[in-house]
């Protein structure tokens, strides 16, 4: 009788909630992606630490924000380690939920969104790139270039510090990490750009600020620069010289460094582009406060184009900020784009080449402590992520634009430096990421053509052309600031072809019928940017 009210006790311990309580589900990580191409059934890894005996797991599923269309998983039994199928019906991105049971009881619950992206077979956009953290730790092998090859970027900017390659005088090093990265990069057929700069310690005392200002110094970093292009040859063709120099003064200190590190690293690589600046200069650089003056005293024949860093935050990428006292009006894409097209035009080379734009880094983190309709949500930063591409492309200026950065630092919401990544620090994906996969595989490489005028009276509305004769698409969007994520206004246009072969592509894929009529079309278009397509494109 005492055994039986003993193992009756034990029972009750292990099968209550309180006992239980200990059980965690997780759904992400470096062995469980949430990302695949194409629709259908994905298995999803649910691993589970604590006591799993009793317990049986189920997963539902619905598209982003919408929980009164939820489908459900079967239920598996539960183990450490258990597989869930989920059956997704298209292109899209979605919020799902798994949860154990232990019998009626609730034991534990995990969510997380899941990204289901176009097939990855198209030609990807060249200029699309963002920024890794390897050289810091951050990242996984292969896990990391998969995810970057299916959101359709093509190049990505990290980190290779002076110290790095040269820990001691003239004695230089390429870690694995870099040569790995180098070496992955090209497996996926994706550019690596790589900074160089940050002051290293094997001359430690011999700088007079953070930066090289000496014919020592900085004949040192020319030498391991030049070592460093030479090593990774033609499997690293842009190198940008030092990060955000900012303590540099342009032509006292930056412009000397320039005229010997450049012929060094030219002659190591010929072919190579060397970019200089490294977004430096006052707001990132899109006013030239650090590249004219350069240019002023000469510096156009060092260098083979120069980069900028345009952030706008909190503010949007078509309105931008007011650059008061600035060579031009607004801090936009736009904006730095037309000035420094005229800018480069007229400042051309000895042999007549033009320098090269390079946004280098731009970015809008996920904000959700402020107050106010300025904060960054994750579908405002996903809807910025969006139209950044698309009017880069429109203005076809820059050659690399590179998101900052790829993936969230840390988990701490306070902090602005954890939440710039479009996927989180579990390796999840947030909405930016499902809305750089679509925007890749709108725009592949397709030109701007024209902007298109609007029957309605839709006043912050726009519609772009882009591709031509029967491999044309438009992306339209309300570029108003300041406004509730729900925003819309009713665009009405006229299609440059017939609506009835036309398919509207959601802002993360999803696709259906537009209203039409015969050549007039009408979207509700919001912040986030939707797409016409001509069928079978």
């Amino acid at each position: 009788m005492l055994n039986k009210i003993i193992l009756s006790g034990l029972f009750f311990l292990i099968s209550s909630p309180l006992a239980l309580a200990t059980v965690k589900l997780s759904v992400s990580g470096l062995d469980s992606p949430l990302v695949s191409a194409g629709a259908g059934k994905k298995p999803v890894k649910v691993i589970i630490t604590g006591s799993v005996g009793l317990l049986e797991v189920k997963g539902q599923f619905s598209a982003h924000g919408k929980p009164d269309a939820v489908k459900e998983t079967k239920t598996v039994k539960g183990q450490n380690d258990v597989i869930l199928e989920f059956d997704f019906p298209m292109i899209g991105y979605y919020d799902i939920t798994v949860v154990a049971h232990n019998g009626r009881n609730e034991v534990a619950k995990t969510m997380s969104n899941y990204a289901v992206v176009p097939d990855n077979r198209y030609d990807h956009p060249r200029e699309m790139g963002t920024c890794t953290h390897f050289a810091q730790g951050k990242g996984a092998y292969p896990l990391t270039f998969n995810l970057l090859k299916l959101a359709g970027f093509t190049r990505i900017r990290d980190d290779f510090s002076w110290q790095a390659i040269e820990p001691k005088p003239k004695k230089y090093h390429i870690p694995e990490r870099i040569e790995k990265l180098v070496n992955t990069a090209a497996r996926y057929k994706i550019k690596p750009l790589l900074v160089t700069g940050y002051c290293t310690t094997a001359y430690k005392g011999k700088y007079k600020k953070n930066f090289v200002t000496t014919p020592e110094t900085i004949d040192a970093y020319a030498n391991a620069v030049a070592y460093a292009v030479k090593h990774f040859g033609k499997r690293v063709m842009q190198w940008e010289l030092w990060n955000e120099p900012n303590v540099a003064h342009p032509i006292k200190d930056y412009l000397p460094m320039l005229k010997v590190v450049y012929p060094k690293a030219k002659k190591a690589n010929p072919k190579a582009t060397f970019i200089s600046c490294g977004g430096g200069g006052a707001g990132g650089g899109p006013g030239g406060g650090m590249i004219i003056p350069i240019v002023e005293a000469g510096g156009v024949n060092f260098q083979d184009g120069f980069s900028i860093h345009p952030y706008m935050v909190p503010f949007d990428p078509d309105y931008g900020y007011g650059a008061n006292g600035g060579p031009y009006a607004r801090v936009n894409i736009s904006g730095y784009s037309n000035f420094l097209r005229g800018f480069i035009n007229h400042n051309l080379k000895k042999n007549h080449r033009k320098l090269s734009l390079w946004v280098t880094e731009i970015g809008w983190p996920v904000d959700m402590i402020s107050k106010g309709h300025s904060r960054m949500t994750p579908i405002t930063q996903a809807a910025y992520l969006a139209r950044t591409y698309l009017l880069s492309r429109k203005e076809n200026l820059a050659k690399g634009v590179f998101w900052y950065d790829f993936q969230n630092d840390g988990i701490n919401p306070k902090n602005k430096e954890h939440n710039f990544g479009i996927i989180r620090k579990d390796y999840s994906p947030k909405p930016a990421y499902q809305a750089a996969a679509v925007v890749a595989w709108i725009l592949r490489n397709r030109p701007f053509i024209r902007e298109i005028k609007l029957r309605s009276s839709c006043k912050h509305c726009k519609a772009y052309v882009y591709g031509q004769g029967k491999d044309q698409v438009i992306a339209v969007w309300a570029d108003a600031q300041n406004v509730p994520e729900g925003y819309t206004e009713k665009a009405i246009f006229n299609l440059p072809f017939y609506g009835g072969k036309a398919i509207l592509v959601n802002w993360d894929g999803s696709k259906s019928k537009p209203r039409y009529k015969n050549y007039t079309v009408a979207v509700n278009a919001g912040i986030l940017p939707q797409y016409i397509i001509q069928k079978g494109n």
